[in-house]
């Protein structure tokens, strides 16, 4: 089962079934096998199949798997739920993760929710100029908003002009 799905599956979906199926019948490393050549592939569903990943293989002892589960559950979907999964599996390593999961916020161009969800990672860890590029950039009363909040007391001329901005077109 874990050649054949290596060989023919091609989506996160599929492979998380398969690793599913697998662990249902007391096959956990082979489970682990499929979900982590799984997270390789690009698809839908890709963050579901490395959260799975990383909590079964960090329930199994797997650290460096769940490590690596964790920092590709991040990739596929940055939240800060998904930034504190691998903060807390990092250890000692999480001076050199943090810093590479900050840069990879910083190259990624977000949009919609995946905004307000980068800006809530640069609010966690006090990154107010990146927070404030990505408000900016996006300019949704979502993204914004929260952003204002927390920077009220740190760059509050910051958070006057950006509540400006919002209220001029309602004002107009």
């Amino acid at each position: 089962a874990v050649t054949w799905s290596i060989e023919w599956l091609s989506s996160p979906s599929e492979f998380l079934s398969v690793a599913k199926t697998l662990r249902e019948h007391d096959h956990p490393d082979a489970a682990l096998e499929v979900a982590e050549h799984g997270v390789t592939e690009d698809g839908l569903n890709k963050d579901t199949l490395a959260e799975w990943l990383r909590d079964r293989a960090s329930s199994m002892g797997e650290s460096e798997v769940a490590l690596k589960a964790a920092i590709n559950a991040f990739e596929a979907n940055p939240s800060l739920s998904a930034y504190q999964a691998v903060e807390e599996l990092a250890d000692e390593d999480w001076e050199t993760v943090r810093s590479d999961l900050l840069d990879y916020l910083r190259d990624y161009t977000p949009r919609g929710r995946m905004a307000s969800q980068h800006v809530e990672v640069f609010l966690y860890e006090n990154q107010y100029d990146d927070a404030i590029t990505v408000a900016e950039s996006v300019d949704r009363p979502s993204v914004v908003e929260p952003a204002v909040d927390a920077m009220l007391e740190e760059r509050p001329d910051w958070a006057m002009n950006a509540c400006k901005d919002q209220a001029n077109p309602i004002i107009e």
